[in-house]
């Protein structure tokens, strides 16, 4: 049942994807998903893909296999514009495949993430380091509370964040050859500074995110799937997977309850027509409408 019902969806799926696609600003990431392979009485690790629209937090799934550079590159061959992701060489090979029609920025949380990690290791440099971030969030958060739109943001940042991003790169700068490299808190100055230069794009664009948190977000419900069900049945079990969560996620972002949007989709689903499947997607549905 579970198998028909979702294979009902497919066309719409396609149809989604392809239409996400065409926004100039995406957030991607990936996580793991375990699943049983036929006859070997193992799981073999499998990995979803992960691409959120922040602007309309539409979100896609896709499930691999593996983990290779290729796949990003095939997801992303439609798209142009802003890439937002973390230091996985996966998405810098999609930029150098097409450096004028790919621009990555990355994410602060990842940066803050390695400096509070190595404060064991360099507690005066991690607590400069996580300091001055912190005051960079202060002021995402005054833009947040003030509800502001992408250019009244931008205007903040240009007054309040540039200050803080130019100080922090000096600080980047002044350290990077006084720290072993091989330590923690070399690694984290080494993994920042390499990146600082993308992450220069929060100042020229407002739409653009200062980390990768809502795609991250989008994630959160796999890791608790996957301590329920476990693993995938199959690897075509995967790919269903993939297409439910693609549409429950975007459910749960458009404020929708996604029981009462699959019911209403899968009889309505068949007698569709092609050019008026977008009224099916979870940001343009509308129960009333409803056979």
């Amino acid at each position: 049942w579970v198998k028909n019902g979702i294979n009902l969806l497919e066309t719409l799926h396609k149809a989604y994807v392809k239409w996400l696609l065409l926004s100039d600003y995406l957030q991607i990431d990936e996580t793991t998903l375990k699943v049983l392979e036929d006859g070997k009485g193992k799981c073999h690790q499998g990995y979803l893909w992960v691409i959120l629209e922040p602007m309309s937090r539409a979100t896609y799934f896709h499930y691999h296999p593996g983990r290779d550079h290729g796949l990003p590159i095939k997801l992303l061959e439609t798209f142009t514009g802003v890439l937002q992701c973390d230091g996985y060489g996966a998405y810098e090979t999609v930029q150098k495949v097409r450096p004028d029609q790919i621009r990555l920025v990355n994410c602060l949380a990842h940066m803050r993430r390695d400096f509070f990690e190595s404060k064991g290791n360099d507690e005066k440099r991690a607590t400069e380091a996580l300091a001055m971030i912190k005051e960079m969030y202060d002021v995402e958060a005054e833009a947040r509370n003030q509800q502001l739109n992408p250019e009244q943001r931008l205007a903040l940042r240009i007054e309040k964040l540039k200050p803080l991003f130019d100080l922090f790169e000096t600080w980047l700068n002044h350290h990077v050859n006084r720290v072993t490299p091989s330590s923690p808190i070399g690694k984290a100055i080494a993994y920042t500074l390499k990146r600082w230069k993308n992450m220069q794009l929060v100042l020229i664009d407002g739409r653009v995110e200062i980390d990768n948190n809502l795609v991250e977000n989008a994630i959160r419900p796999v890791a608790i799937g996957r301590k329920n069900y476990l693993f995938a049945g199959s690897h075509e079990a995967a790919v269903r997977t993939a297409i439910i969560y693609t549409f429950f996620s975007s459910c749960k972002q458009a404020g929708i309850n996604p029981e009462v949007w699959i019911e209403d989709v899968l009889n309505r689903i068949q007698d569709t027509k092609q050019p008026q499947l977008h009224t099916l997607f979870p940001q343009n549905w509308n129960p009333k409408e409803r056979c």
